[in-house]
Formats: C-alpha cells, sequence, structure tokens
C-alpha cells in the first residue's frame, strides 16, 4: 500500500512510499497522525519531530529509529521493535508499548505518562529526566538492575532510608548518577542494632571469648561497629 507523507507544518508533500518499506527514510518533520504502519520496516529512519499522533505501528521494526522530539501520543506500539531508538524528548503520552522491544533505547526526557508498559523491555534503556508512568500499566515492565537502582534510589529518598534494610540501600547506592550524594542511615536498623546486642551479651558472659575467631570475624565481615563492653580497652 503506497502512502503519501506530508510535512506536518507546511503540507507539501515529503514522498510517496510503499507503507511497508520506509527503512532509512527522511520522515523529518512528517504529518504521520492515525497513520497505518503496521508491520513496517523502519530501520533507520529518521523521525525528528514527525507527528505520530494516534498512528498504528504495532509489530513494525523501528530499530535505531531517530524519534527524537516526536509526537507518539496515543501510539499504538504494541510488540513493536524499538531497540536502539532514539526516542529523546520524544512524547509517549498514553502511547501502548504493551510487549514492546525498547532494549537500549534512549529514553532521556521522554514523556511517558500514562505509557502502557506491560511486558515491555526496557532492559539497557536510558531513561533519565524521564517519567516513569505509576500506574497499573507499568507493573509487569522488565527491567535491569540498572534502572531498578534508579527507581529504588527515588523511592528511598522520598521515604526515608530508616524504613529500608541494608541491601535495598545498597542496591540504591549503585545508582550511576554519581552527583547524587549516597544514602546512608540516621538511626540504626533494627535488625542490624539487634545483632549488635546479642554480639555484645556474648561478650560480656564469655561466649566471645571461648569463639575469638568467629566473634572476631563476625565483627570485621559485618563492619558492625560494636562499642567496647565492660572491662574493654578503647
Amino acid at each position: 500500500m503506497s502512502i503519501q507523507i506530508l510535512n506536518r507544518w507546511t503540507g507539501a508533500i515529503i514522498l510517496t512510499v510503499d507503507a511497508a518499506d520506509l527503512q532509512g527514510a527522511d520522515l523529518r518533520d512528517a504529518d504521520l497522525r492515525d497513520a497505518d504502519l503496521r508491520d513496517a520496516d523502519l530501520r533507520d529512519a529518521n523521525l525528528q519531530r514527525a507527528d505520530l499522533r494516534g498512528a498504528n505501528l504495532q509489530r513494525a521494526d523501528l530499530r535505531d529509529a531517530d524519534l527524537r522530539d516526536a509526537d507518539l501520543q496515543r501510539a499504538d506500539l504494541r510488540d513493536a521493535n524499538l531497540q536502539r531508538a532514539d526516542l529523546r524528548d520524544a512524547n509517549l503520552q498514553r502511547a501502548n508499548l504493551r510487549d514492546a522491544d525498547l532494549q537500549g533505547a534512549d529514553l532521556r526526557g521522554a514523556n511517558l505518562q500514562r505509557a502502557n508498559l506491560r511486558d515491555a523491555d526496557l532492559q539497557g534503556a536510558n531513561l533519565d529526566f524521564s517519567c516513569w508512568p505509576l500506574w497499573c500499566g507499568s507493573l509487569t515492565a522488565i527491567i535491569d538492575d540498572r534502572l531498578a537502582a534508579q527507581l529504588l534510589y527515588h523511592i528511598i529518598s522520598v521515604v526515608g532510608v530508616d524504613k529500608f534494610t541494608d541491601s535495598q540501600i545498597t542496591l540504591a547506592n549503585t545508582f550511576h548518577r554519581t552527583e547524587c550524594p549516597r544514602l546512608t542511615r540516621t538511626t540504626p536498623d533494627p535488625v542490624r542494632a539487634a545483632f549488635v546486642a546479642l554480639v555484645q551479651l556474648a561478650a560480656r558472659t564469655g561466649i566471645a571469648d571461648s569463639n575469638p575467631p568467629e566473634y572476631l570475624a563476625a565483627l570485621d565481615v559485618l563492619d558492625l561497629g560494636v562499642p567496647p563492653t565492660d572491662g574493654q580497652e578503647d
């Protein structure tokens, strides 16, 4: 099926093409509102600032496509392949990205408000300065440790470190934005504090003296910072 692609600003015809074969096409500023681009080959296509509002891009191949500043509001991108696509500052409000492959995609500054990310694969994607859609449509998105640490860092920063475990804080502190300060506790972890108390009790009752290697190993490995017990010197 051939379609005419117009400039969204001037209305001039950019090109007349087979909708299924748009690999490497220059579609900057194209008016593709409500276009039927199901199964289209858009690999390496230049879609900067293109108007794709309401477009049907189900199963489209958009690998390595340039979609910077594109308007994809309400676009249907179910099962689309967007590996390594450049989506910086793209508008994806209410876009349907269910089962889409976004591995390695650049989504910096993208607007994902109310986007459907059910089972979308975002491993290796960059969402810096973007937004995460906080609704049930994002609960089954597939993410990697990098993005998990980023999201967890923000959650802990808002809620407070004292409500999280040491392992959660450790993961959050792998957040790649190095300008953000490391998260530290303001009060001891209750489980950790209980263990410290038990170690102190063991020291006072002589249990630690009967097993000095194990006792010292616990202090060293866990870095408990146990203060000296009665009778011990600083």
